[in-house]
Parts: C-alpha cells; structure tokens; sequence
C-alpha cells in the first residue's frame, strides 16, 4: 500500500508541475503582449503631448493676436 501511496503522490505532484509549467508559458505570453501595449501607449502619449504642446503655443500666440487690437 505505501507504494501506490508514493506513486500517486508523485503522479500528483508531475500534474500540479505540469500545470505550473503551463500558467508560466502564459504568463510570459501575457507580459510579452503588455509590454508591447505599454510601449504603443507611451508613443501615442508621446505624440499627444507633442500636439498638445503645439496646441498650446498657437493658443497663446492667437490670444497675443487678439489682446494686441
């Protein structure tokens, strides 16, 4: 009897390392597409404040227009 003991503990044992196994290969797919969502949403945050700044300069600039009447 302690031998089937130890062999379905081992059996239990490969089956919860095999799962493991498979959450990490997910788990590494998922950093994989969140870092590349990150990346993409750093270069539109980028071009955002670049359009945003030049937004804000030409609103000054037309306030200056306006003020100088």
């Amino acid at each position: 009897m302690a031998g089937n003991y130890e062999k379905s503990i081992y059996n239990q044992l490969m089956e919860v390392l095999a799962r493991l196994d498979a959450v990490e290969k997910d788990l590494s797919v998922e950093k994989v597409e969140h870092k590349e969502d990150v990346d993409r949403l750093n270069l539109k945050i980028d071009g955002l404040t670049k359009e945003n700044t030049l937004l804000r300069n030409d609103n000054e600039r037309l306030k200056s227009i306006i003020n100088n009447r």
